[in-house]
């Protein structure tokens, strides 16, 4: 990692700016919603996972299933269930960790925001695995019931929480 950020650090420090840039503006629209008296003021999303190539997955390898995806079982409106993707966390390590990725990405989200959506928030609960390469199938469950309590007890801050599944 450091070695390509060495190598490319141009490109590494524009996204850097890109990304301070996009927070500087949330926090503006924050304080001029509070400001204004928008008790919930803005509302941000949660996706349900990270990009397989996304800097997620460059910074901490082993927390990630490289190998897998997360998606939803076949259904009436999905008769070949889906598959979005995108790689899911390491139960166990996860888990080993006490769940701080996981309040960590919910704390990073809740800042200058007054009520969160978590896209799929069956996640908390459950999440379907699919081996790469395959189709949904509904006998690819792992179980990440820990994330409960983590978002009961580790975002530290109190705000809405909205869900988005169907």
């Amino acid at each position: 990692m450091r070695a390509f950020c060495v190598e490319h650090e141009d490109d590494v420090s524009f996204y850097l700016w890109l990304q301070w840039l996009a927070w500087s503006q949330f926090a503006a629209c924050w304080e001029t919603s509070q400001r204004d008296g928008m008790p919930i003021g803005l509302y941000r999303d949660l996706a349900v996972g990270v990009a397989e190539g996304g800097s997620e997955t460059w910074c901490d390898r082993e927390l990630y299933c490289l190998k897998a995806s997360v998606g939803a079982p076949p259904d009436i409106l999905g008769p070949l269930g889906q598959n979005w993707g995108l790689p899911p966390m390491d139960p166990h390590i996860i888990a080993a960790r006490a769940y701080e990725p996981f309040i960590d990405l919910l704390r990073a989200n809740m800042q200058n925001c007054g009520a969160l959506r978590i896209d799929h928030v069956m996640s908390v609960l459950r999440l379907w695995w699919i081996p790469y390469g395959e189709t949904a199938d509904p006998w690819r469950l792992r179980s990440v019931s820990g994330r409960r309590s983590a978002v009961a007890s580790g975002a530290g801050k109190p705000a809405s929480s909205l869900h988005g599944d169907r």
